[in-house]
């Protein structure tokens, strides 16, 4: 069409410009140049606008990844000079929300202390700060002010589902800034502390319409510089959690291991528990609840303790020396885990809401209930609500009105519930989300039952839209039974009860006159206080219909929690009541046939399954029973079990001598499968806060242990940043790590040199490298071994002492490395101790014993000497000489024996006790001989024992 109005325009102006009476343009010309005109200016202003939402939406994504990177960098640094980490609770909400840097100037000086804190808050509402959250730094020493927080970086995302991978460490965070605290020992003893970091920023307005349009993240990895648990500042247990039973009888303590001192550590748990109130625990008089501990977890048998009370517990250390450290008290209510409520209906009209709750249960009841509320456009995925719109005030399981202020219509709002019980334990409902201003819709019907009187009892959701209040009336119809076909079709209510009740059940329609078999089918007539009018979906029964198990059942597994989500809708026919028990089996094959897993189920049932291998398959099934006993159980459903896939400690190290990256990984876990083949894609990027996109190398693996890719990196300018991506996939699955670095090869190898090259078990000492972080000592033990063949100890001191004295024939043999974060230097020149010989044997006992040979007049005593043999030695050399403090010969009387004991024969005459021999040993092995060991004589007749 375009093309055709252009040529007729064209053609126009043309016949115009060679007609030989031309007079101007017609009115119908110009409005067509004028449309044509309009035509392309739209087409530019559109290609315009696009032009400069992609251009604010690449700028907006710059600079919040440059601002997360300068943060975790921060971070990173203050990790890095710190001297331990640990984990605290700021928000009494969020358990373990703080990550804790600890520093002591001086070792041993504990008034000193001073910490670093991280945690995440909402942003108040009077800062200039981005929101939802940020997150906030402190630096505190004793005495300090405990609220002197700032505020490191904002715009975090309040997205609680985001998570980091720390399958063998401690949690640390929540929502969009999530940490990693693993506690190692390195091969000196130190303590190490590792801390794997991860940044969740929200980038807004793309478009200027204040909606969140993505979420960056930044991750990083670095090490505390930790102080050496043997010597020093005997640092305090912290007890890290206290998690009680579900039936309320034991609670299990466990606490961090102590720090300095002398190991080894013993620890004593004490308690206290004084009714519902907190108690104070002092050593001399609290409780002991068992000493002498060398584990950091005890289970506490708390049968005899009421709930409702208050349990402390806190722990003691005592190292070698005597030594006293006691943790901080933690204080648990002993009550039942408190099980938020769910919401059962919600509506709106003319701008009000109104909610039903079922109640909450466990906790310490007596519970308040609140509302938390969000809003989104209607068609927008559900939002989670987080503004609290009503105070945890409301005793009653209802609300209504709820005024929608500021929403317009066809908004879509969610409300979730949050509940607070006596002991100050809060729970949140899921979300249930309406649609402002819709029309006046009847409900659905919620049950329908048929008694064993012949009357029919209906319940039903609220109506919503149109104008409260609203009036309710049910519509009925009968499909007669025909033959005794059971599968009637459903007919159309229209016959009214005429009930006009604000009520949503009704008990005791009749059915006495419906035959046996016959449908009743039923449908909810809404009128409005405009006298609108609606009716609602049909519901029908069948009456006297047999016991029917639930024609649905829903199995989910949640891959997080480790759980099968098992839903199923009412049975029908019998006689109610019903009662459903659910059975389980899992198999490596299709299918299986469950057994009872557990009784008097509800029909929204969470299932753990941790203990389930991977990749087998879990069935269930209901069985339903009614008030007479009758039963019937529903199909089998199954649903293969499969761990969330994770790919954990991504660092990478950059090899000046090769101009190479390795990109290493400590280990890959969870996947579909019993043994998951996994598709591993290496992909790198330069600049700063690039996403890496070219590939650069692939992998397929079963192994879930460590491994690495290595890379070049030759041609790249050094100080350039450069990351890189690793995404795993075993086919249903796929998980990305990303870790970057900068590009650094400067570090200059280390000069080391023995404190005394005479000692088998020598120090290297070196000098410090400009620009080093820390340093790898590479040993070996053998005669001139390559030492970087050999074991690696990572340490910031300028010095190595190794723990034993080599082997036999032995030397040790150093060579050191400088390391900056990823940047590791070329190695030192070597150095090697002295070589580890052969102590000298002792001798342990020599005897003479007669022969009393029959007609043997002559030499018939004999001679064994027994020795004992040093480490290493293979064989000996015998050296024997006659005479009272006789010289040993310099040539071996008997070399080269294989046993550690030698018998001279007729070594003297039987009755010689005059005469004196000594004797002296010699160990070897290889090339090695030892000294001579300390000279023995004895006289003829006697015995010597060492």
């Amino acid at each position: 069409m375009r093309r055709w109005l252009l040529k007729y325009y064209f053609n126009l102006l043309n016949r115009r410009s060679t007609s030989q009476g031309s007079r101007g343009f017609t009115v119908t010309e110009v409005l067509l140049a004028i449309t044509l005109s309009g035509i392309v200016a739209a087409g530019l202003g559109t290609a315009m606008v696009a032009t400069l939402n992609a251009s604010n939406r690449t700028e907006a994504r710059t600079q919040r990844r440059s601002q997360l990177n300068r943060a975790i960098d921060y971070i990173t640094e203050d990790v890095r000079r710190s001297r331990f980490l640990s984990v605290a609770t700021t928000d009494d909400d969020t358990p373990n929300d703080t990550l804790v840097l600890e520093y002591f100037p001086t070792t041993g000086d504990n008034a000193s202390s001073r910490t670093i804190e991280y945690s995440i808050a909402e942003k108040d509402a009077n800062s200039p700060w981005v929101g939802p959250m940020v997150l906030r730094r402190r630096d505190y020493r004793t005495g300090d002010d405990p609220s002197n927080w700032t505020v490191l970086v904002d715009a975090i995302s309040e997205n609680t589902s985001l998570t980091i991978d720390c399958a063998s460490g401690t949690a640390i965070g929540n929502a969009g800034f999530r940490a990693c605290l693993e506690v190692g020992t390195s091969a000196t003893g130190n303590d190490v502390f590792k801390v794997d970091l991860a940044l969740y920023g929200e980038v807004n307005d793309f478009d200027g319409s204040n909606n969140t349009s993505e979420v960056l993240s930044v991750n990083s990895a670095a090490f505390a510089r930790s102080l050496s648990p043997e010597g020093g500042f005997l640092k305090n247990p912290s007890i890290t959690s206290v998690t009680l039973s579900s039936d309320l009888t034991t609670a299990t303590v466990n606490w961090s291991e102590a720090l300095g001192g002398t190991q080894p550590y013993s620890y004593t748990l004490y308690r206290c528990s004084e009714g519902p109130d907190t108690c104070a625990i002092d050593i001399a008089t609290s409780d002991t609840v068992a000493s002498s501990l060398t584990t950091t977890t005890y289970t506490d048998n708390i049968s005899s303790l009421s709930q409702g009370n208050t349990v402390c517990y806190a722990v003691k250390v005592t190292d070698a020396e005597g030594d006293i450290g006691t943790s901080n008290p933690v204080c648990v209510e002993i009550v039942d885990e408190l099980i938020p409520p769910q919401i059962e209906d919600i509506w709106e009209s003319q701008g009000e809401v109104g909610l039903e709750w079922q109640a909450a249960s466990g906790g310490d009841p007596g519970y308040l209930y609140g509302l938390k509320r969000c809003d989104v456009a209607g068609n927008a995925d559900d939002c989670d609500p987080t503004t609290l719109v009503r105070d945890p005030e409301i005793a009653d399981t209802s609300y209504f009105p709820d005024p929608l202020t500021g929403i317009s219509d066809g908004q879509k709002i969610c409300y979730a519930v949050v509940v607070k019980d006596q002991a100050g334990g809060e729970a949140q409902s899921d979300p249930k989300c309406i649609i402002k201003g819709q029309a006046l819709s009847a409900p659905p019907i919620k049950t329908i039952t048929e008694q064993a009187d012949n009357t029919v009892d209906l319940t039903w959701l609220s109506a919503s839209g149109g104008d409260y209040p609203y009036t309710y009336d049910l519509l009925r119809c009968v499909s007669p039974s025909i033959l005794g076909i059971i599968n009637l079709p459903d007919c159309t209510p229209t016959t009214p009860l005429n009930l006009a009740t604000q009520d949503k059940s009704f008990s005791g329609d009749n059915i006495a006159a419906v035959t046996s078999g016959s449908k009743i089918c039923y449908a909810v007539q809404v009128t409005d206080s405009s006298a609108a009018t609606s009716i609602g979906a049909t519901e029908c029964l069948v009456k006297d219909a047999p016991l029917t198990a639930p024609d649905s059942l829903t199995v989910t597994l949640d891959v997080s929690s480790a759980e099968m989500d098992i839903t199923w809708p009412n049975a029908t026919g019998g006689t109610p009541d019903y009662t459903y028990n659910l059975y389980r089996c899992d198999t490596a094959n299709s299918s299986c046939t469950p057994s009872l897993l557990t009784s008097d189920v509800t029909s929204v049932h969470a299932d753990g399954i941790s203990g389930i291998a991977r990749g087998r398959n879990v069935c269930y099934a209901v069985q339903v029973s009614d008030a007479d006993g009758t039963t019937d159980q529903t199909e089998t459903v199954c649903e293969t079990k499969i761990d969330p896939l994770l790919l954990s400690g991504l660092v990478v190290t950059i090899d000046p001598d090769t101009s190479e990256a390795n990109i290493a990984w400590s280990s890959i876990t969870g996947g579909s499968t019993a043994s998951p083949t996994y598709n591993l894609s290496l992909k790198r990027c330069t600049g700063e806060n690039c996403t890496p996109t070219t590939a650069r190398s692939t992998r397929t693996t079963q192994n879930t242990g460590s491994g690495s890719f290595t890379d070049s990196v030759s041609g790249i300018a050094e100080g350039t940043n450069i990351c890189y991506a690793i995404d795993v996939t075993d086919g249903t699955q796929t998980t990305s790590r990303q870790t970057c670095t900068t590009l650094e090869t400067s570090l200059a190898a280390p000069v080391i040199t023995l404190n005394n090259s005479s000692l088998v078990r020598p120090t290297v000492n070196w000098s410090a490298v400009t620009g080093a972080t820390g340093y790898r000592v590479f040993s070996c033990q053998g005669l001139n071994c390559d030492p970087l063949s050999g074991s690696t100890t990572n340490t910031t001191n300028l010095s190595f002492t190794p723990s034993s004295d080599p082997g036999v024939g032995n030397q040790w043999c150093f060579a050191v490395k400088a390391t900056k974060s990823s940047i590791v230097s070329p190695a030192s020149n070597q150095v090697c101790g002295a070589q580890q010989g052969l102590s000298k044997p002792t001798i342990n006992t020599i005897n003479f014993s007669r022969r009393d040979l029959v007609g043997n007049n002559g030499s018939d005593t004999d001679l064994r000497i027994d020795w004992l043999a040093p480490d290493g030695g293979t064989t000996f050399d015998l050296y024997r000489c006659q005479g009272n403090n006789c010289t040993l010969p310099s040539t071996a009387t008997v070399p080269n024996i294989a046993a550690t004991n030698y018998t001279f024969g007729n070594l003297t005459d039987k009755n010689d006790s005059t005469t004196w021999f000594c004797f002296g040993i010699k160990a070897k092995q290889g090339g090695l001989t030892s000294d001579m060991s300390d000279r023995v004589c004895i006289r003829s007749g006697s015995t010597y024992n060492n």
